[in-house]
């Protein structure tokens, strides 16, 4: 990547720019290959015996589930960043029975996770301005997105209308007509979660 500044130019020497088209592939195989072959399989890393099946991955942000103590949490934290520092990989994060993964809150509960919309405190949820020219499906389109996005995540039926609610609020503040809003929002609420998911089939495989 290079930037122009006062007439001169400079290019990066390290790294991969921000934002790049092939930026998240590369991440992505980079701290695949860096997990599977250099992480998990140090033998004190791998003494904890995390299960596969239990972690999920998005570029650097990983879910694990996890079944020892807080404080053997932290150890194998340390473990991790003893070898990985030298790679440009460590891991921050915590341990509880509610967490935030990317924009989904997951909560450990007797009866299983319970997920609802995670939405980060920094999020001004500045939506596409309902003045600007685009066509009109694009403003159709766009509120039942988000409002289906929050049908889709949360479990509890409860959290996704405070969501959708909430996201609604947010609407009308870019200039998003009440009436347009409503049927988005019924339209989402009335989505087959379970078929979209296919939470059936997930379930009887487990």
């Amino acid at each position: 990547s290079t930037v122009q500044y006062r007439g001169s130019w400079f290019g990066s020497l390290d790294g991969v720019p921000t934002g790049g088209t092939n930026s998240g592939n590369l991440a992505n195989i980079y701290v695949k290959w860096i997990l599977e072959n250099r992480i998990l399989t140090d033998p004190t890393v791998a003494s904890y015996n995390m299960a596969k099946n239990g972690r999920k991955r998005f570029l650097d942000d990983i879910f694990q589930e996890w079944y020892g103590t807080d404080a053997e949490f932290e150890k194998y934290k340390e473990s991790i960043n003893k070898v990985g520092i030298e790679l440009g990989f460590t891991v921050k994060g915590d341990c509880g029975k509610t967490i935030e993964f990317l924009d989904v809150q997951v909560s450990l509960e007797p009866s299983g996770y319970k997920t609802r919309l995670y939405i980060k405190p920094t999020d001004a949820k500045r939506y596409l301005n309902r003045k600007s020219y685009h066509s009109k499906h694009t403003f159709r389109a766009t509120p039942f997105s988000q409002f289906r996005r929050a049908v889709l995540i949360s479990s509890d039926s409860v959290d996704r209308v405070d969501a959708i609610n909430y996201m609604a609020e947010k609407f009308m503040n870019s200039g998003y007509k009440p009436h347009e809003l409503l049927v988005a929002k019924m339209k989402a609420l009335s989505l087959d979660r379970r078929a979209i998911l296919n939470l059936d089939e997930i379930v009887n495989n487990v």
